[in-house]
This record gives C-alpha cells, structure tokens and sequence, in this order.
C-alpha cells in the first residue's frame, strides 16, 4: 500500500488507492482510524473497482482543516479531493464516524453518489448522554491522557469475544491511534457532538442503499439498526453475526462479500 498525499484547501491530504475498474468506491475510515484501516478490504474490491480511501483531517497523516471543527467540512474536502483525482462519481461507504462525512456528502452533491453504504454507523445526532461522552474525550486529551481515551476506546469497537482472539489486531490499531495528533481528535469529538440529524438525507436517498451491522456492536444497539433500516425500507441490511462495531475486520471475507454483490448491482 502506497500512500500518497495532496493539499486540499491548504492542507495535506493522504490517501491510497488501489485497483481499476469502470466503477469507483469512496472508503472512510472511522473515529480513532485512518486509511490502513480500509487496507484488506480494499483489496477485495480491487479486482473490480477503483478504490480511492482518504485519511480524514486530523487523522493518519492528513492534517486537521481550518475553522470549526465540522463534519460537513470534512464531506467538503473529501469532495475537493475527488475532485482533483478528476472521479465525478462514486460509490460510498463510511464506517462510523465516516458514515457521518458520507451523510453529508449526501446532503451537499447526492447527484455524484452512485451507491451508498454505512458500516456500523446512524444517521441520528448525538444524545445528551452522547454529547457528555465526547466532552469527557476532550477533558482526557486536554489532560495529556490519550492513552487512557484510546485504550478505552480501541477494545470496544469489537465484539467482545474478539478481545482475545484478536489481539494483533486490536494492538496495531491501538499503537496507530495513539499517533492522531491530539487537535485530531479533538477535532473529530467537536464535529461529531455537534452534527445535525441526517434522517432526512437518508430517507432521501434515490439511489442504492447497503446498510451494515454488527450483532455484537457496543455502540449501536440492535433496535437502532433496525430503526435505521426502517427509514430505506429497500435498502440491503447485511447482519454480521460475529461482528461487533469493526465487522469488515472481524468478517472481512463475509463484508466483502456482501460488498461486492451490492456494487455489482449498481449501474454507472
């Protein structure tokens, strides 16, 4: 995996791409996360797909974007990047908090999505409850306390028992996450307790739908999901039995599979 880097707005941007193919799909990587992430599932697309996946600002090596920290900015400079790799449309797929950025590309240019999918992710703001969590994230890096957030973090995005099966995996995500500058991730916590409810947006949607959950998932309850999926009745919902909220790494050939039928189905 080659990553490469381009300023957007003033600022850098990293990303990978990999294959080629006459359809394009848009990879974004979650809270805590950054490209590498996207690494193996990639490769499973690869064979039939360009596949462009971006570190977010202020994730992995892209730096963090001026102003208040927004969700919608990011989705802007997303945008901006694929506008300079000169890819009009695409197909989406954000996991968690790149599900947030995917629901805003759909509000600002949904006429250059050509499918859409959300990996353990809602199209709902934020609770009060919610809302303090961030805050607390902030309070933790403010004190110098990183490695307690993403400690805390990192194991609970799996299933729980994938926290002993998966320890590699767990670890290599953990050491990479500790390296997300702190603005990075204050940044993110901000724009995420700020977001708008995207129900709309989702409800909208003219286009293919793949909505996936974990069934183990700690941070989306089952009854959400199925909330969710109510709103695009004639979306796939795909059940990842033995996933928690990281099912295209703790069932990479199964999401992958599930993927790639979804976007075989998709005219461009």
């Amino acid at each position: 995996m080659e990553k490469k880097q381009m300023i957007v707005r003033g600022h850098r941007t990293t990303y990978f791409q990999a294959g080629r193919g006459e359809k394009n799909v848009l990879l974004l990587h979650g809270y805590l996360e950054s490209c590498e992430i996207w690494e193996e599932f990639s490769g499973a697309l690869s064979g039939e797909a360009r596949v462009i996946v971006p570190d977010l600002p202020g994730h992995g090596d892209s730096e963090v974007s001026g102003g208040k920290p927004s969700i919608d900015r990011m989705s802007e400079m997303v945008f901006e990047l694929m506008d300079k790799l000169g890819i009009k449309r695409f197909t989406v797929a954000g996991h968690s908090m790149g599900g947030y950025v995917a629901l805003a590309m759909a509000g600002q240019q949904a006429s250059r999505l050509e499918g859409f999918c959300l990996f353990h992710s809602t199209p709902f703001a934020d609770t009060g409850e919610k809302k303090q969590n961030r805050e607390r994230g902030i309070e933790l890096i403010r004190k110098g306390k990183k490695n307690q957030l993403v400690g805390q973090h990192v194991p609970s995005t799996f299933a729980l028992h994938h926290e002993q099966t998966m320890q590699k995996t767990i670890e290599a995500i953990r050491e990479r996450a500790i390296k997300t500058p702190d603005e990075g991730v204050i940044y993110a916590l901000e724009a995420m307790k700020n977001r708008p409810d995207r129900t709309q947006t989702l409800k909208e949607l003219k286009i293919p739908v793949l909505l996936a959950h974990g069934m183990h998932d700690r941070f989306i309850p089952l009854e959400v999901f199925k909330k969710i999926h109510a709103l695009v009745p004639d979306s796939v919902a795909v059940y990842l039995e033995n996933s928690g909220h990281m099912g295209f790494l703790e069932e990479p050939q199964v999401a992958a599979q599930h993927f790639l039928r979804f976007m075989r189905q998709i005219r461009v």
